[in-house]
């Protein structure tokens, strides 16, 4: 047959020979290609989380209100501004640290410590007013929500508090009360 024929004769002049190479080449860049555009997208992928955990971590330091989370063990290892502002401990002061046993008064520790442990179970809490002791010794009056801290797995790390400082309101709500008696 015709083409058997040009098959052969192309065979005989190398010139398959080029073609396979150039096909070869064609393969390896494509390849290469593919492999350089994985990992561009993954690069890019991992400085949008680092600018995204930036963005969260400003957020947070920042927010208005007191921020502050426990490891599945209860040891601070999140302490926002707000939360060193109103307390007068420093996130360095309080990282590692147990926040029931060492922050919380005697006669709340039970209930802050079921509320960690709902939380830990995926039972989040709303509003759950304690007090808290500041580093000289003044109360405070926190209203605090706390939600479960997953991992990438969905699996409970932890807990994240958001809080509000309510001790003026407390005060008013009391004077309030001792007037009206």
């Amino acid at each position: 047959s015709l083409a058997a024929r040009q098959l052969l004769r192309d065979a005989r002049a190398g010139e398959l020979r080029v073609l396979f190479f150039a096909l070869l080449v064609a393969v390896a860049a494509s390849s290469a290609i593919g492999y350089f555009s994985a990992r561009l997208n993954d690069a890019m992928l991992l400085r949008a989380s680092e600018f995204l955990a930036a963005d969260l971590r400003l957020l947070i330091d920042n927010a208005n209100a007191p921020i502050l989370g426990t490891d599945a063990h209860g040891r601070v290892n999140e302490w926002n501004n707000k939360a060193a502002e109103i307390t007068g401990y420093t996130k360095q002061e309080v990282t590692g640290r147990y926040l029931v046993r060492d922050f919380i008064i005697d006669e709340y520790k039970v209930a802050v410590n079921d509320v960690l442990t709902k939380a830990l179970q995926g039972h989040e809490t709303d509003n759950f007013e304690f007090p808290f002791i500041t580093k000289s010794g003044k109360r405070v009056e926190v209203l605090l929500n706390a939600t479960t801290r997953v991992d990438a797995n969905n699996t409970p790390i932890g807990v994240i508090g958001v809080g509000q400082d309510i001790t003026e309101r407390k005060k008013a709500e009391h004077e309030v009360k001792r007037m009206a008696m």
